[in-house]
């Protein structure tokens, strides 16, 4: 328990001598830039003392450092590090899905590798980490991230209209037609590979966000746009689906889009 007191004192005596230095510091070029040779003097005298005060104690607290940061160790592998943590990032109210060390909240996934010390955010192919192994600064900063994410507004409009506008080019591209089928479903494998395959979205919108955001355009009942009806189609067989969250959390395994053109909706009326 005294070490526990003793250390963080000493760091802060040492945090309160470093900001003393540094305001006598920008006194000193103050005192040149005026050519005031009396407080010079006496700010110059501050930083000797100062700076001589911590040459001879910093052998001292450079062990009680030490101490600190290999109990943060000694803190990782401890066997509630991982509770800890999981209870740290869902506090910060990121909607964990998945076990330690391999966390998913679409669009991301988080991978915690206690052996190399840091914590890898994927979204895609994009990738970050950090070292810092702090549950809190762990959940602070995936948080920032994910509240960046999720919090942004979708632009259902313009979602739509390059949805359509894909669906009309691999339509034609799956049936081998001249003209669109309306309301023939199109694998979503394709739409994928022609969204992610656009020079922007290489660098801003990968698959995952655009996943994200079709999970979230799929909450919109029904969902329209100008007369045209968008269909998602499902499957049991995951692996010819993908899965799309949406913002409460729910899943979909989708495997196609079909979209209905206002022509096609009135030749299907019974009464058109």
């Amino acid at each position: 328990m005294e070490d526990s007191v003793r250390e963080p004192l000493a760091l802060e005596r040492v945090g309160v001598r470093m900001r003393r230095l540094l305001a006598a510091w920008k006194k000193l070029r103050a005192s040149l830039e005026a050519w005031d040779r009396r407080h010079f003097e006496l700010e110059r005298e501050v930083l000797d003392e100062g700076l001589l005060s911590l040459a001879a104690n910093w052998p001292v607290l450079r062990v009680e450092l030490e101490e600190r940061i290999q109990a943060s160790r000694r803190s990782l592998e401890d066997p509630l590090y991982p509770q800890l943590l999981e209870e740290s990032l869902r506090k910060a109210g990121v909607p964990l899905a998945g076990a330690f060390p391999n966390f998913e909240f679409p669009p991301f996934k988080l991978h915690v590798s206690l052996a190399e010390e840091q914590c890898i955010l994927s979204m895609g192919r994009r990738r970050e980490n950090t070292s810092a192994m702090n549950p809190a600064s762990v959940a602070g900063w995936v948080a920032s991230r994910y509240r960046k994410v999720a919090g942004r507004p979708i632009q259902a409009t313009r979602l739509c209209q390059e949805l359509r506008e894909a669906y009309e080019y691999a339509n034609r591209l799956h049936y081998a037609a001249r003209e669109v089928l309306w309301g023939k479903p199109v694998p979503l494998a394709t739409l994928c590979t022609l969204f992610t395959l656009r020079r922007e979205a290489k660098r801003d919108y990968p698959l995952q966000l655009f996943l994200y955001d079709l999970g979230r355009l799929k909450e919109t009942f029904p969902l329209e746009l100008q007369g045209y009806r968008f269909e998602f189609g499902f499957t049991r067989n995951q692996g010819r689906s993908y899965d799309l969250v949406d913002s409460q959390g729910r899943v979909s395994h989708i495997s196609s889009l079909s979209i209905h053109a206002p022509e096609e909706d009135h030749a299907n009326d019974p009464q058109g």
